[in-house]
């Protein structure tokens, strides 16, 4: 016995497999364009693009009002006197981060206004980075301090994805081509419970390749 399909029903399931074509073909593309920026040195052609209205930031102008549970931080290491909790690994990160003599200086992305601009499946989106932490040089064998833009990771999907491809193979290159602001460098940490160990294995890796 054959079997039929409904007219609306057939036109709906082609137009939803459309969409899904056209949304993996863009994220495809995506991929690929990240890729090979990463693979053939194109990040030295890369153009960075400031904010007109804000530049440059500073964590010593931050100044606004939470209702959060909020941390308590070092005044030699942090120049925001609290820092607002979303979570329980916030304050476990930040009082690792203070513990480590690497780190001279350091702050949660909040009231900074650090956006990064990235596309997924076609649409564009502003990613917010978790912290920022000023290292010591000499730490990673380097003769000036190093600016570590710090992720904490949890589950994975397309959309943690395409925001690490844009840090690592758009953003970053970009910022230390330009050259006035520094050098940085972009980490995800997997494990917060082994952040501090995550971190100098990351400035070893430097190291080695300074």
């Amino acid at each position: 016995m054959g079997s039929s399909v409904n007219r609306e029903t057939f036109i709906q399931t082609a137009v939803k497999h459309n969409k899904i074509a056209k949304i993996t073909t863009a994220y495809a593309a995506e991929k690929l364009y990240r890729a090979i920026v990463a693979g053939t040195g194109a990040e030295e052609k890369l153009r960075l693009i400031l904010s007109p209205s804000a530049p440059v930031g500073s964590s010593a102008v931050v100044d606004f009002e939470t209702t959060k549970d909020t941390f308590r931080t070092d005044p030699r290491k942090c120049q925001v006197n609290y820092i607002p909790l979303d979570s329980g690994w916030e304050a476990q990160l930040a009082l690792g981060l203070e513990r480590m003599p690497e780190v001279t200086a350091y702050i949660k992305n909040q009231g900074l206004n650090l956006t990064i601009p990235y596309t997924l499946e076609g649409n564009e989106h502003r990613y917010i980075p978790d912290f920022i932490v000023r290292i010591d040089g000499a730490a990673a064998n380097m003769t000036e301090p190093l600016n570590l833009i710090i992720e904490v990771t949890g589950v994975h999907d397309i959309g943690k994805e395409a925001k690490v491809d844009t840090m690592r193979s758009l953003w970053i290159p970009g910022l230390n081509a330009d050259g006035r602001f520094g050098r940085w460098e972009y980490i995800e940490i997997t494990d917060i419970a082994n952040a501090q160990f995550e971190i100098r294995r990351f400035l070893k890796q430097i190291e080695l390749t300074t």
